[in-house]
């Protein structure tokens, strides 16, 4: 690939020949450095050709949706047969080559890998097998992708993406420093990608390359490259032990408020200033919105569709962290709206997760003067209200309802509105019931005492003007 690159990138001089000449009297040493930097610079160029080329796959449907399970379930499935294939028929084989501890420690990185691989990815036309030497590069043609069979594995039978974009990103597997480049260029187009499926992916491109290298030199009967098939295994260990870490990173959620709570990070700020510094609020950073004196929900979403994260000290998506957060949740009529548009406008490679608390219809039944001054006016507002769900809960990848009644208040609100899903995920959001749970405390100290009387009739209750009226006693 090195000399495809170099004689055909684009950018490279059309008069090498007099290049050539001009640098005769450089010392080899700098001549080598000097022609290295410059194969490097060529390189790096490709490789972001690449990943513009594979982003533009896998952006091909507009729209993201969730890759199909199964496909990820048979790559786990593999590595883990794999993992019992070294530890039982092949184990000789490897306590030669990396030692009998390392085996336990290779098993650990694999049981790690798929544990964190539990989140789904982003459904993609793939290219299937998204190795360096399947691409090349023209200077007018540009980038050309060959051995693409993967392609057609990627779709389910209707053509709807099916294939984890993670796989393709995941197989560029070349020196750091390219690596960093590659990943930079695809980022920049905004591809929400699941870090724990990249790690799955590379882990079982180095295990086979690992497998490969232990079987060459099980094989080799040649005493002179057994020191340079040694060095080769202990190579593939490295590496895989390199994009092995012992913790990933936690999930980064963004909460949006249009008050105060246990745990918020953008709201607008309360009346009384003194109530949210004395509450705790434990690791969460609180960023909070100057108060108008509006309506907060109103000014929430003013900040959202006019207003960039920067202008709060909310972190900015870049080359760097194209992904500051994993998460953005939306709480019910509140904040729901301002949370749908931040994910749009600022992190749109983030979840989306919208909270039901309240049934807007139902509640106008029995509590109209809660949305308006008259019945009438109270059941426009809710039917305003029930509307503005279904147009939002259909953009949401979680639906989450407080109990099993507003759970189906979300499902009905979202199949109300399902014209307004995205193209490629036309089974709309996944739902979850929230189930309300209480914080225990120390028991109540206080016991009944034998002389207590039973307060049936105490006029709190009322029990003995409502018998009274129907002529009984108690």
């Amino acid at each position: 690939m090195n000399d495809i690159i170099r004689d055909a990138l684009h950018g490279i001089p059309t008069n090498r020949e007099s290049n050539q000449a001009s640098l005769q009297n450089i010392p080899t040493a700098e001549l080598l450095e000097c022609q290295f930097n410059g194969l490097m610079t060529d390189l790096i160029s490709a490789v972001q050709g690449v990943a513009l080329t594979l982003a533009k796959l896998h952006r091909e449907k507009a729209d993201w949706s969730s890759a199909s399970e199964s496909v990820v379930d048979r790559l786990r499935n593999k590595l883990q047969s794999w993992v019992e294939e070294i530890q039982g028929l092949s184990r000789g084989r490897y306590e030669r080559a990396i030692g009998s501890d390392k085996i336990q420690q290779l098993a650990s990185f694999v049981d790690r890998a798929i544990d964190y691989s539990r989140e789904e990815g982003v459904a993609s036309l793939l290219q299937g097998d998204a190795s360096p030497g399947n691409f090349f590069w023209d200077p007018i043609q540009g980038i050309t992708m060959i051995d693409y069979g993967g392609l057609t594995r990627s779709m389910d039978a209707s053509g709807r993406p099916i294939g984890p974009a993670e796989m393709d990103a995941a197989g560029f597997h070349e020196r750091p420093e390219v690596q960093g480049e590659f990943w930079k260029a695809y980022k920049a187009h905004g591809i929400p990608i699941n870090e724990g499926l990249v790690r799955l992916f590379k882990t079982r491109t180095q295990l086979s390359r690992l497998w490969a290298a232990v079987d060459n030199q099980s094989a080799s009967r040649d005493e002179h490259k057994a020191v340079q098939l040694s060095e080769k295994v202990k190579f593939e260990w490295e590496r895989l032990v390199s994009i092995s870490p012992e913790k990933i990173q936690p999930w980064r959620v963004l909460v949006v408020a249009n008050s105060s709570g246990p745990v918020t990070l953008f709201m607008v700020q309360p009346e009384d200033e003194a109530k949210m510094a004395s509450s705790g609020h434990g690791q969460a950073k609180v960023v909070c919105i100057p108060s108008r004196g509006d309506d907060p929900s109103a000014l929430l979403y003013h900040v959202a569709k006019v207003h960039q994260p920067g202008d709060y000290s909310l972190p900015i998506p870049d080359n760097q962290n194209a992904s500051p957060f994993n998460l953005v949740i939306g709480h019910s009529r509140y904040s729901s709206t301002a949370a749908s548009l931040i994910r749009e406008r600022w992190y749109p490679t983030a979840k989306l997760a919208l909270i039901t608390h309240t049934s807007a219809l139902r509640k106008s039944d029995v509590a109209w003067k809660w949305y308006g001054q008259t019945r009438e006016l109270g059941y426009v507002e809710a039917a305003r209200l029930a509307m503005l769900n279904e147009r939002i809960l259909p953009k949401a990848d979680l639906a989450v309802g407080v109990g099993p009644v507003l759970t189906t208040e979300a499902r009905e609100r979202e199949w109300m509105g399902q014209y307004n899903r995205p193209r490629a995920n036309m089974m709309g959001p996944r739902f979850h019931e929230l189930v309300p749970g209480v914080r225990t405390g120390d028991a109540c100290a206080q016991q009944r005492q034998p002389n207590d009387l039973f307060r049936t009739g105490m006029p709190i209750l009322e029990i003995s003007s409502m018998t009274a009226r129907r002529g009984m006693s108690l």
